[in-house]
């Protein structure tokens, strides 16, 4: 009689499979049904693969995006040893070619990333490891104000959501509305009474957005929305000595909230807080002298600070920059087929699916991974 292989329990497989990069399961989805339904459509088994990602600290399992044409993305370690010999893979953003239209990357979660893009500001949740995405609907208002939006995890539903605020300089209320992606609408939350200017998209940390705003005459201050509350949070001052409007952003660095500031003097600075509101305190981060670089030395954006200290930077949107605090050197990375600007952003390899609650799925484009 023949002899039969023996046969791992299933969920010693589930456990194996669970363990490995998103590049290595998209190639097993061949092997069965069973196993091109785990990868490609079970919610639990990506939750339980997103788990495994992040108790690592491999930085290998985080990648930089950036939007130059085709989109690019890099194994973050290579750039943060400086390492001139790195792989780089392309991806297809979903929709359309963003080069000749208004676009920002919103915000990174969990493998998820969002951006908006358009005069008619299109919203779109990529997963650039699967290639799968999904366009949001219009929200249901409509509005001349000036747009900002967040992205992020809400802990309490186990659903991603995102947000749109429409700001006026004539009126002191900034209209917020919100998408869950399980729900698939755009529902009001609560508007903040104020009168600030919102710079960029929101940071996400610990289930809570961070907005760097312009109180006009009073300066920079941080606004916060609990995600799962959607409620806002006290507001955080900036510390006296960061002053520059332009050239300062908010980040996430080694788990906390930093502000990041390049100021009309030769120096960059990066600042962490801890708390909110009046129990906010600062503490000094890394700085170091921009002279160097040519052009404007606002357009220094801090992405990621590794474990061996490098500091890497997009610099104008036209090449990366790696920092040494250790040798106070700046080594400096062209990108490839980068004919404009570009915007970048880092995310980790999951499986998480930006279609979670909807109805149609947007086919991944393998061609992208």
């Amino acid at each position: 009689m023949p002899r039969h292989p023996p046969q791992l329990p299933f969920e010693i497989i589930i456990d194996i499979l669970s363990r490995l990069p998103v590049k290595h399961l998209i190639q097993f989805k061949c092997v069965c049904r069973t196993w091109q339904y785990l990868i490609s459509s079970d919610p639990e088994f990506a939750k339980l693969h997103l788990e495994r990602v992040l108790q690592v600290t491999n930085v290998h399992l985080h990648r930089l995006l950036l939007s130059a044409d085709p989109f690019q993305s890099v194994d973050m370690e290579a750039y943060c040893d400086a390492d001139d010999n790195f792989l780089i893979r392309e991806h297809r953003f979903p929709v359309r070619n963003p080069e000749d239209d208004d676009f920002e990357f919103v915000g990174s979660c969990n493998g998820l990333i969002s951006a908006v893009f358009g005069s008619d500001h299109e919203i779109t949740v990529w997963n650039p490891s699967t290639g799968e995405s999904r366009k949001l609907p219009a929200p249901t208002s409509s509005t001349e104000d000036k747009l900002f939006y967040g992205f992020g995890y809400d802990s309490k539903l186990d659903d991603y959501k995102i947000v749109r605020g429409a700001s006026s300089a004539s009126c002191n209320e900034v209209q917020m509305e919100v998408f869950n992606l399980k729900g698939n609408r755009w529902r009001a939350i609560q508007n903040l009474h104020c009168n600030v200017r919102f710079q960029g998209s929101a940071i996400a940390l610990n289930g809570i957005l961070h907005w760097l705003v312009d109180q006009l005459n009073e300066g920079l201050m941080i606004v916060s929305l609990d995600l799962a509350e959607e409620k806002f949070l006290e507001m955080v001052v900036l510390p006296d000595y960061v002053t520059e409007n332009w050239g300062t952003e908010l980040k996430v660095l080694g788990d906390s909230l930093s502000v990041c500031s390049s100021s009309h003097t030769t120096n960059f600075e990066a600042w962490t807080v801890k708390g909110y509101g009046s129990k906010a305190s600062w503490l000094k981060l890394f700085s170091f002298n921009s002279d160097p670089l040519p052009g404007c030395k606002y357009w220094l954006n801090v992405l990621w600070v590794a474990k061996n200290g490098n500091v890497l930077l997009n610099y104008e949107g036209l090449e990366i920059i790696v920092y040494n605090p250790k040798e106070q050197t700046l080594k400096q990375f062209n990108v490839p087929n980068n004919w404009h600007w570009f915007e970048a952003i880092t995310y980790i390899e999951s499986l998480v699916s930006p279609n979670a609650g909807n109805g149609s799925v947007a086919a991944a484009d393998d061609q992208g991974l």
